[in-house]
């Protein structure tokens, strides 16, 4: 599975894992960035899959989070 526009995502926002959807997607050299709109409705910008920094996109359990709504359908 990818991370594109519209997915559903699960983010580590310090320490508190959270649903979100990928609002938008762009890459500077190496690095693919992400915006993207909480539940809660807050907006992150900037977000990377880069788990050293306090919130990021936890690209593991996004992925078999999919895969388990494509199972589903």
């Amino acid at each position: 599975m990818s991370l594109e526009k519209d997915s559903k995502v699960i983010l580590n926002n310090r320490g508190i894992k959270e649903f979100g959807t990928i609002t938008k997607k762009w890459r500077r050299k190496e690095i693919t960035f992400f915006n993207v709109r909480t539940e809660r409705g807050i907006k992150l910008d900037g977000l990377t899959t880069n788990c050293q920094i306090p919130c990021f996109i936890n690209e593991d359990l996004t992925n078999q989070f999919q895969q388990r709504q494509n199972e589903r359908l």
